[in-house]
């Protein structure tokens, strides 16, 4: 459950106020039935953009013309990686003490540390903000590299330094939950923003499993049902021009097929001749669109949770459904060809 909060629509510009504010909001939220932790944030994974940081990174040789790098950052505080699952690999998470008179942290995620430190330990580099002319910051943590704008981004650096630190007016109460629906925390956590201060509005109240939906499920599969609709009226397209090619090829051996019926050959053997045509470039296609869907499915299954797996009954009934298809769009010549004359057809040229 993510309860987002804003005083900047109420014009309040105390850091001091907005920090004892949020402290005491997620308070409130912890002692809720079915609350397990909480957490503030600025940047609220999927859901929207947060901080950007010009940054100067401690020993790293930046390319000419540059003096300075932009990473994405957030603004969390101490609960915020026990919340989220995000993982300490290395050092530590924040803490009470990363207080503002204290010395000034950083955690950065893998990404962060392999391009501008590779091949070294993290731990204790330094940083400096605001296109270098900031306090330097002392990396106390190393986490791991995650999605935060989309699920097919490409491992992206991102920064994350301390609430009490880094305060903004601005932030986003992140809560776990024990209930399986934690929609019905709506409620309550905004009973308790009222509690405190009734004249502050809540932006937005939603559920990760909603934010999920929405932001990773719900364009990739609209885009899905689109190339659906494409591939629906391909398939059609498709039928159209079997049909059309062996219409053609029936015309062009009209003299074979009437001397083979003026030999013997009955209705059943020109049909099968002709359908056996359709089922060939059908089953050339079949196997073709089968290796490259298989490719695809796995593809999917591997970059984007939520979307299911590929059901096995798919590769049998497409295929048959799609050479069904076939037959039937080459059956209309199968049975002109059976009605050929075999006197008319020996006499043209």
């Amino acid at each position: 459950m993510e309860q987002r909060l804003s005083l900047v629509t109420l014009g309040v510009r105390d850091l001091a106020a907005s920090r004892a504010f949020y402290r005491r909001l997620e308070d409130r939220a912890r002692a809720l039935p079915g609350v397990v932790s909480a957490a503030l944030t600025s940047w609220v994974v999927l859901d929207r953009g947060g901080d950007i940081h010009t940054v100067l990174p401690e020993g790293y040789s930046l390319p000419q013309g540059r003096e300075f790098v932009t990473v994405f950052s957030a603004n969390v505080d101490e609960h915020y990686f026990d919340t989220m699952k995000a993982g300490i690999i290395r050092g530590r998470a924040f803490t009470a003490d990363d207080r503002q008179n204290s010395r000034r942290v950083a955690v950065v995620n893998e990404e962060f540390a392999r391009m501008y430190w590779p091949n070294e330990d993290p731990i204790g580099k330094r940083l400096r903000l605001n296109e270098g002319q900031g306090v330097w910051l002392e990396v106390v943590g190393l986490t791991k590299t995650g999605k935060y704008l989309y699920l097919a981004e490409p491992p992206t650096p991102f920064l994350y330094l301390p609430f009490a630190q880094q305060e903004r007016a601005a932030m986003s109460l992140v809560v776990e939950t024990t209930s399986a629906d934690a929609s019905a925390l709506a409620g309550p956590l905004r009973d308790a923003v009222r509690d405190l201060d009734v004249s502050q509005p809540v932006v937005s109240t939603t559920t990760f499993s909603d934010l999920y939906q929405r932001r990773a499920i719900l364009l990739p599969l609209r885009l899905l049902q689109l190339v659906g609709a494409m591939a629906a009226i391909g398939l059609i397209l498709a039928l159209i021009g079997i049909y059309g090619l062996v219409a053609y090829s029936v015309a062009r051996r009209t003299r074979e097929i009437g001397l083979r019926i003026a030999i013997g050959a009955g209705a059943a053997d020109v049909t099968t001749m002709v359908l056996r045509q359709g089922l060939v470039l059908s089953s050339v296609g079949v196997l073709v669109g089968g290796v490259l869907s298989a490719g695809v499915a796995r593809l999917l299954a591997s970059g984007m949770a939520g979307l299911g797996a590929a059901n096995p009954a798919t590769y049998v009934v497409v295929p048959v459904l799609l050479i069904s298809l076939t037959m039937i769009a080459c059956y209309i010549p199968a049975r002109h060809a059976c009605r050929i004359d075999p006197i008319r057809a020996l006499r043209q040229e």
